[in-house]
């Protein structure tokens, strides 16, 4: 039987993963910190080994008998705390020695992201072998988590995944979006922007896909040499995403409000602070923002369907079964 080791397996995307790695008959290992919300993964049959990516003995201890490391372990939303560049780079420099210190290392799929390659250059979308261009600190961290794993290529087979926005109807973060457009309205940063996304539950399929089928870094490094760029084929402007919510809902006319830059930017600050004050998150904050005004976010997913034979489900579909779950857990009105 195979066996997976999930880092940030309580999240969103993780507890996805491992739902669909443990309907597979898989056996699936946890990696958690003793604060960790690990109810869900009990339900699902997740064993767990208690520890921290920013430990490197107990990030090699959780490695043993593991044949697929998937890593989502990151820290997301508060680029104003120190840790935010060490969970992000020395965590991921943890899990690649860990898994080259076994004795078979296992194969390992880093979850990077979009930011780390930076928006689609104008006019046309971004490749896996494009030079990446990061326009925000958590592009760059991520970026540099990356580049920490190719001197490793040689001794351990990795894959590098750069998701775009995900949702799904256990995500808060997209939440907004929703809300916003069951009310009629599509907000958009100034200039509004193309947007590329992906359902977690498609994402989830296809860093399974990656994991068995993908192809792998090779050290020194080469242009987009094992990684890969998933994402809808369909990547709508933020006014036209907008417009598919509200059709999503069950509503009609929908109006378009772009933000000018100071109301954004004034509104991350003030969600900045508000997060600071609480030690908590913050989904908008001045690096967002940076990344929301850079320009479009759109990838060429030629790769994803040519090597991995893989295509998520309708953009449309996906958006409805996300507003029924988000009805049904009582986060957005009934239509």
């Amino acid at each position: 039987m195979q066996c997976s080791l999930i880092t940030g397996a309580s999240g969103f995307i993780g507890t996805a993963l491992a739902r669909q790695l443990r309907a597979r008959g898989g056996r699936v290992i946890a990696l958690v910190r003793p604060s960790s919300h690990i109810e869900a993964l009990v339900h699902l049959g997740v064993e767990t080994r208690v520890g921290n990516m920013l430990d490197s003995d107990s990030m090699a201890a959780a490695m043993v008998g593991i044949d697929t490391v998937y890593h989502l372990a990151s820290m997301l939303k508060m680029p104003w705390k120190d840790a935010f560049v060490s969970a992000n780079i020395t965590g991921c420099a943890n899990v690649v020695t860990a898994a080259a210190g076994q004795p078979t290392p296992p194969r390992l799929v880093l979850v990077s992201s979009m930011a780390a390659a930076g928006p689609s250059p104008h006019g046309s979308t971004r490749k896996e072998s494009d030079k990446p261009q990061p326009v925000s600190l958590y592009g760059r961290v991520k970026l540099a988590g990356e580049r920490v794993a190719i001197p490793y290529a040689n001794e351990v087979p990795i894959s590098i995944v750069r998701p775009p926005m995900v949702f799904g109807s256990t995500d808060r973060t997209s939440l907004p979006l929703f809300r916003a457009a069951s009310r009629g309205l599509s907000l958009s940063p100034p200039g509004g922007t193309y947007v590329a996304l992906i359902h977690v539950e498609d994402l989830a399929n296809m860093l399974i896909a990656v994991a068995h089928r993908g192809e792998r870094l090779v050290s020194p490094g080469s242009d987009g040499q094992g990684i890969y760029q998933l994402a809808h084929q369909h990547q709508p402007s933020s006014a036209e995403l907008g417009r598919l919510i509200a059709t999503a809902c069950g509503r009609g006319r929908v109006r378009d409000i772009q933000l000018p830059a100071g109301v954004l930017l004034t509104a991350a600050q003030l969600s900045q602070w508000w997060g600071m004050l609480r030690d908590r998150p913050a989904a908008l904050n001045r690096d967002k923002v940076n990344e929301l005004t850079a320009g479009d976010w759109r990838l060429n997913t030629d790769k994803m369907q040519q090597q991995l034979a893989f295509t998520p489900a309708p953009l449309m579909q996906r958006l409805i079964e996300t507003v029924n779950g988000y009805r049904a857990r009582g986060w957005l009105p009934a239509g």
